[in-house]
């Protein structure tokens, strides 16, 4: 996702929240922006405007020195894997906006406050078991085919080879398994 343009601002929040559009009034809400960045990074990817109310006026937020340092610092020591998104201030009038962008992740799912995040619709809510039993079957997918391609010694990409990636796809899969099979436990119990 390339950065902002200033300009573009009042039309992107004329769109109103989605699936990948969040807003929040200020940086108190950093709670609930870390979830809805964990969620966008286990979905399509997305935005989240601080200085935005939830009806689309602009607001603003007091930009300190540490202000962007601080948001950053929340969302990288509160997701696992963590999350590095882009940020940025947009002046709109005499208001400040931080931009944060998020992609969707390859390393998903990503974890805040402890639980794997969704959108769904215009809330970021705790992933469905059927959704990490999906990124489960991905992460299975995704190791299989590099074994195999391995095995027919095709050459392969060097991030497919990186032995502390594989590493940390395996115990992104023991762990997600586990997490999947807790789910299941508690529907059937």
């Amino acid at each position: 996702m390339t950065p902002l343009d200033p300009a573009d601002l009042p039309a992107l929040i004329a769109q109103g929240e989605g699936e990948t559009l969040e807003f929040k009034r200020s940086t108190a809400e950093l709670d609930q922006v870390v979830q809805t960045v964990a969620a966008l990074a286990n979905t399509r990817g997305g935005r989240v405007l601080i200085g935005v109310s939830p009806d689309g006026r602009i607001t603003g937020v007091d930009i300190g020195q540490v202000t962007l340092e601080r948001v950053a610092n929340q969302i990288t020591g509160n997701t696992d894997p963590k999350i590095y998104p882009s940020l940025e201030v947009i002046t709109a009038g005499e208001r400040a906006v931080i931009v944060i962008t998020v992609t969707e992740s390859d390393d998903k799912p990503h974890e805040a406050a402890g639980r794997a995040w969704v959108l769904a619709g215009l809330v970021a809510t705790q992933a469905p078991p059927a959704d990490l039993a999906a990124v489960e079957a991905d992460l299975r997918a995704r190791i299989a085919e590099a074994e195999e391609r391995i095995a027919r010694g095709q050459t392969l990409l060097q991030t497919e080879t990186d032995p502390e990636r594989v590493a940390r796809y395996r115990a992104r899969l023991a762990e997600l398994t586990a997490q999947v099979n807790a789910c299941y436990d508690q529907i059937s119990a």
